[in-house]
């Protein structure tokens, strides 16, 4: 868009009375200003949301490459000459003259930025959540789409377009940094200078007596880096669009409906916790999903039919009672059933003693189930489970039989697994606080079919619950911003 702005100034010759100079800087800025505002429009015809204000910018971003090359196509030779070298990004450009008003723009910036700091750092935790700690995040996100068009509308205007700089600085800062935006953003700005100043240094010295475009420069610079980083998160990003989807699922047992046309999204990198009462079908909408029920309707996984993927969903039953003097460590090595021989290689046997390690069961790693406590088997069970490596991960009450500090170990285990992991992970819960504490992601059944679906504090309702469950509760809220559910009565 700056592009846009500075090649139609130069092919139609303008200038302005008092100050020439600031001409082509000027039309830059009007350029970006006007993709801003149609990005901010285009995204308000629906929800603003990230992904929506993603396509809107690259729906933006073709509209004005198209109307630049438009521009160029009608220049004249010696026009075309200065939009292409303007078009190159390039520290040549910036004087002392335009440094007032480049320091001006930083400046309220940084004045509009400094005092939703925390409010930022909040949004790291998601919306939902970042809401149920009582920021305005629809508020939040245009005023920090309005300070971000403003900075980087004064950047351009006056050097030009130069890539990556601020695709990566900030990726770079938070490795050094961390998530806490009184850090990051000082530090991104900062890294951001780094990295520009050394682009122009090396474009200098690469060959002397030549400048290269710096634009040039922090391509070659920065690539190879932004490359390597999305190998090296590559599962967790690619994974975290890897959503489990049920289609109108039914169940029967007999002449029973058990399921009546439940649908849901269960999404990768969160916890997705099924709520409801006795009979409600949590248990039988699991076990569809893991393809153990016969059921009509559509399961699918990041859009495919799951039926193919089926060894990557990976359920644990309820039921953990096996009359068997196995040890916990032939357990676990049975999660591992496709790939087992004879011979178990030694690294095996270290990885799944490892998993029983992470459950605090390394030191009982030779004894059998039948010689351990209900809560050690269920630890036990959820460790073969993890073994697995499962893409999809269904559990059927995974906290029942432990006690209370157990319990918070196998949901925090939970939660840090399908988020480092970028995997699926859905439990059925009976305990609404513990619900209301670790889900992402809440589906609440009642009578075999889906009431409600949606963040915690959408679904978790005092209205809800006694149309539901049939009590009164009492909703407050803890210290993280989240529900507590503490049941009143029956009605």
């Amino acid at each position: 868009a700056a592009g846009f702005g500075a090649a139609l100034a130069l092919l139609l010759g303008v200038s302005l009375p008092w100050l020439p100079w600031l001409t082509v800087p000027v039309a830059a800025f009007a350029g970006t200003a006007l993709a801003a505002l149609l990005v901010y429009g285009l995204s308000r015809l629906r929800a603003m949301t990230a992904e929506t204000m993603v396509l809107a910018g690259i729906a933006t971003l073709f509209l004005f490459q198209s109307a630049q090359s438009l521009v160029q196509y009608l220049a004249a030779p010696e026009v075309l000459r200065a939009i292409v070298f303007w078009l190159f990004g390039a520290l040549l450009k910036a004087s002392w003259d335009n440094l007032p008003i480049s320091a001006g723009i930083l400046a309220l910036g940084v004045a509009a930025l400094a005092p939703v700091v925390w409010q930022l750092t909040a949004l790291r935790l998601g919306d939902a959540r970042a809401a149920a700690l009582g920021v305005d995040v629809r508020r939040l996100r245009l005023r920090v789409f309005a300070i971000v068009a403003l900075l980087t509308a004064g950047a351009v205007s006056f050097v030009g377009t130069i890539g990556f700089i601020g695709l990566v600085a900030p990726h770079i800062a938070r490795m050094l940094v961390g998530d806490e935006q009184r850090f990051l953003l000082p530090m991104a700005g900062l890294t951001g200078a780094g990295l520009l100043t050394g682009a122009s240094i090396l474009s200098k010295v690469l060959a002397p007596g030549l400048v290269i475009p710096i634009c040039i420069v922090t391509a070659v610079i920065v690539v190879p880096f932004l490359l390597a980083l999305i190998v090296r998160r590559g599962r967790r990003y690619w994974q975290a669009a890897m959503t489990l989807s049920l289609h109108k699922i039914t169940v029967r047992y007999g002449p029973v409906t058990a399921v009546a046309g439940a649908s849901a999204d269960l999404p990768a990198g969160q916890v997705s916790v099924l709520i409801g009462p006795n009979g409600a079908g949590k248990s039988s909408v699991l076990k569809a999903a893991a393809g153990l029920l016969p059921a009509t309707g559509q399961v699918t996984l990041a859009g495919a039919p799951a039926g193919a993927s089926r060894g990557g969903i990976v359920y644990m039953p309820q039921d953990n009672a096996a009359a068997t003097s196995l040890s916990l460590i032939e357990l676990v090595l049975l999660g591992r059933l496709d790939s087992l021989s004879w011979a178990v290689p030694r690294a095996t046997v270290a990885a799944a003693i490892d998993q029983l390690a992470g459950f605090g069961l390394a030191d009982l790693a030779e004894r059998g189930l039948d010689a351990v406590s209900g809560g050690q088997r269920q630890l036990a069970f959820l460790a073969q489970a993890l073994f697995r490596e499962p893409r999809v991960l269904l559990l059927d009450e995974p906290t029942a039989a432990l006690d209370v500090r157990h319990q918070l170990t196998v949901l925090d285990l939970l939660r840090r697994t399908a988020r480092d992991q970028g995997i699926v992970v859905a439990a059925a819960l009976h305990d609404l606080s513990l619900a209301a504490i670790y889900a992402d992601h809440v589906v609440c059944l009642a009578d075999g079919r889906v009431d409600a679906a949606g963040p915690v504090a959408e679904v978790l309702t005092a209205a809800r619950l006694r149309r539901v469950y049939g009590v009164e509760a009492e909703l407050t809220r803890g210290a993280d911003g989240r529900p507590r559910v503490t049941p009143l009565r029956a009605v």
